[in-house]
């Protein structure tokens, strides 16, 4: 194949960003139009295939050099201009926490490595990914370590002929889908201790999601395409080849969504879909469907496109902290495109022109302006002084933003994650288990050891997620531990649980269970710590929400948009029921074998018909679904005489 203009491939582009703007906008029937990147990996891996091959064969050799300038200035100019946008806007819209963080990843933006950021800062306590302005640019840090590998590849293998190439190519693919499903079989999380243990307790989807060894063969997809010999088929056979194309990239749509387990190997028909599209381009009539002027033009601004839909759409979402409706979606379409336009024409194209002698000074420029102004933002404290008095007075008392304490590896066991501890682990005579929200309980579990002279430690997602499966047959902790405290997400806004009752009595069950496992045989005291009133997780932090400058927002408004005032699906009713069938269930079954006590949260934080958001302008949600530690301690204060009295 020739190295000629394809429109096809602007066509195809067009096709690959709309998915992606759509699957972002959460249209529904697009939960996998996540795949439109992936279709971008596999124009990614034709076309610079196809470049490397002919200047090799035109000049006898690959002039690197000036084959990675020609990239920087197809990506720089264009990523650094919404990149200082972005920052300036945020100035003025995100909290302090929110402008540090965005500073911090638009440094890794700019260098094309916020995959290996975004990958290393995921935390199950972060903000929403839907409000990190540049986590979009991490398939940038995939393409460019792409365009840094992939010469070196096909130097490997230039002197073979192509039917040897193919069969590499072929192996390549497959041996990645063998090592995709192995370590998904290895999942959920890492347990190797190797290159110092920084993959250690990280999530096998994570690592599929934002390493290139993960990712490379999809490039190979389009490198195939260009060693296949051009075969002349009829106008039926390319027609029927075209559509084929299309029926698995549509395929792969509706059968993958974001959470899907095997969706790195599902992916492989949107792959082979925009390899056959490419290769049967020249199908007449049906071809119309991506050659065609609307779709050419979309091709055209489809990078500008990608850049900036992601950031206009978080801003939006920030700002309104609501899920949006259709009518803010057509704005932000509309928005995008314009945008997108006018950075193609004012940016793109004449950065592109190599006649423009003095491109690299407005780069370089925009380079040391987001350098600098990411170090002042982190250095000022994401700049405190845009928020009013009570807003300061807020920040001043949080004394914990993320986790409820500092982790680190077990001494004594080999686990999945990181352990909270307070003393020694082995001989902590307090257990804490249960999810994150059993973390989140650490801070009182350490009040209740030091009443006791204790020490404390905090083992989560052990025991193949107990307490939503019995621990009956667990063997991956063996402790001496007296008093266990549970906590747990028992019922989320998106849970599909139609019974409350049948599911709270199973999972009280697995509880009680531990009475014939022997490794837990000195448990005698259990205490469960119930449902919090968790806050819709579509919405922004209440903190982000509580923080926001002063410029243009009243943050007591945040009140009323977290508040069950307007609960239309009756989630607090849910959560109370939840709350009243582990008390019920725990005093009939646990209390048989073990001293019993339950603990409501929201009988603390939910009185007079509201649910308490923050008190003494102290924040009391780290995020929708977990305490704040000065939550934790309001809820202590409640319940303090009982705990001390059943400790005792």
């Amino acid at each position: 194949m020739n190295n000629t203009y394809i429109p096809i491939i602007d066509g195809l582009r067009a096709l690959a960003v709309i998915l992606v703007l759509l699957f972002h906008l959460k249209v529904p029937g697009f939960q996998g139009g996540f795949i439109g990147v992936d279709i971008f990996f596999v124009i990614s891996g034709y076309l610079i295939t196809s470049i490397y091959i002919l200047e090799t064969k035109k000049n006898k050799k690959f002039d690197f050099a000036n084959y990675l300038k020609k990239r920087i200035f197809r990506l720089v100019p264009a990523l650094i201009f919404v990149v200082f946008i972005s920052l300036i806007i945020s100035f003025f819209v995100l909290s302090p926490f929110d402008l540090i963080d965005v500073s911090k990843s638009s440094i890794y933006s700019i260098l094309f490595l916020s995959n290996i950021f975004f990958f290393f800062e995921s935390s199950y306590w972060a903000n929403l990914n839907e409000y990190k302005i540049f986590i979009h640019t991490w398939s940038l840090g995939i393409e460019m370590s792409f365009y840094l590998l992939m010469p070196i590849f096909l130097y490997s293998i230039q002197k073979l002929n192509n039917n040897l190439k193919i069969y590499i190519c072929l192996l390549i693919i497959l041996l990645s889908l063998i090592l995709i499903f192995f370590a998904i079989s290895k999942g959920p999380t890492i347990e190797s201790t190797l290159f110092n243990k920084i993959f250690y307790g990280k999530e096998v989807a994570d690592i599929i999601f934002y390493l290139i060894p993960f990712r490379f063969f999809e490039f190979i997809f389009g490198s195939i395409l260009y060693f296949l010999p051009q075969v002349k088929f009829g106008i039926k056979t390319k027609q029927i080849g075209f559509f084929l194309g299309f029926l698995l990239i549509f395929l792969t749509l509706f059968l993958i969504n974001p959470n899907h387990k095997y969706q790195g190997i599902i992916v492989s028909l949107a792959l082979i879909g925009s390899s056959l599209i490419i290769y049967f381009k020249e199908a007449k009539i049906i071809n119309k469907i991506l050659n065609n002027k609307i779709t050419i033009f979309i091709g055209l601004i489809s990078y500008s496109l990608y850049l900036v839909h992601w950031p206009i759409i978080s801003f939006f979402k920030y700002i309104l902290v609501i899920e949006l409706t259709n009518f803010f979606k057509i704005i932000i379409i509309f928005l995008s495109i314009l945008s997108s336009f006018l950075i193609y024409k004012f940016i793109e194209i004449p950065f592109r022109n190599k006649n423009f002698k003095f491109r690299s000074y407005p780069v370089l420029i925009s380079i040391l302006f987001v350098s600098f102004f990411s170090n002042l933002v982190q250095n000022k404290d994401g700049f405190i002084e845009r928020l009013n008095t009570e807003q300061k007075e807020i920040l001043s008392k949080i004394t914990n933003l993320k986790e409820p304490c500092k982790r680190k590896h077990s001494m004594v066991y080999k686990l999945r994650y990181k352990i909270c501890l307070d003393g020694n682990e082995k001989d902590s005579n307090i257990l804490v288990l249960g999810d994150s929200n059993a973390t989140t309980w650490f801070p009182l579990s350490q009040k209740l050891a030091k009443k006791i002279n204790s020490s404390v430690v905090n083992y989560r997602r052990i025991c193949n997620s107990f307490p939503k499966n019995s621990a009956k047959e667990c063997k991956e902790i063996d402790t001496d531990a007296e008093i266990l405290i549970i906590g747990n997400l028992w019922y989320g806004w998106q849970s599909k649980q139609e019974n409350i009752s049948t599911d709270i009595k199973r999972y009280v069950k697995n509880i009680n269970d531990l009475k014939n496992n022997q490794n837990f045989s000195e448990i005698k005291k259990i205490i469960i710590f119930g449902q919090i009133p968790a806050l819709r997780n579509e919405n922004l932090g209440i903190m982000s929400c509580l923080l926001k400058p002063k410029f243009f927002f009243n943050y007591q408004d945040c009140e009323k948009k977290y508040s069950y005032l307007d609960d239309k699906e009756k989630n607090l009713e849910k959560y109370k029921e939840v709350n009243k069938y582990l008390k019920l269930y725990g005093n009939k079954i646990i209390s048989k074998n073990f001293d019993f006590l339950f603990i409501d949260p929201i009988k603390s934080l939910c009185k007079s018909g509201e649910c308490i958001q923050y008190k003494n302008k102290e924040i009391f949600y780290a995020n929708n679904n977990h305490l704040s530690t000065a939550a934790v301690n309001y809820i202590y204060e409640d319940y303090k005489v009982a705990l001390i009295n059943f400790l005792k």
